[in-house]
């Protein structure tokens, strides 16, 4: 179940939010191609929203497993920054 969309700069490039977990990435270009040409995975909850960053290229995906994950313009992963814990 896809639960957030962001769309890049150029139009180009359609992130999607899923429910298990991962981002699924789909090239607009494809000519309808309906199965994606990237998924991201690494949340262990669902992704709750995915952001891309017009001025560094940087992607973005948050998730209800507290987590904020970055990856570079190519889609390589950075870092994961942990949210609020309870307590």
């Amino acid at each position: 179940e896809a639960l957030s969309v962001a769309c890049d700069s150029t139009g180009k490039s359609v992130a999607v939010g899923m429910s298990d977990g991962t981002v699924m990435i789909y090239d607009v270009r494809s000519g309808g191609e309906k199965k994606p040409s990237m998924v991201l995975k690494g949340h262990k909850g669902p992704v709750t929203g995915v952001y891309y960053e017009d001025k560094t290229g940087d992607f973005y995906s948050c998730s209800e497993d507290r987590c904020l994950r970055r990856y570079n313009d190519g889609m390589a992963y950075v870092e994961t920054l942990y949210g609020h814990q309870e307590g």
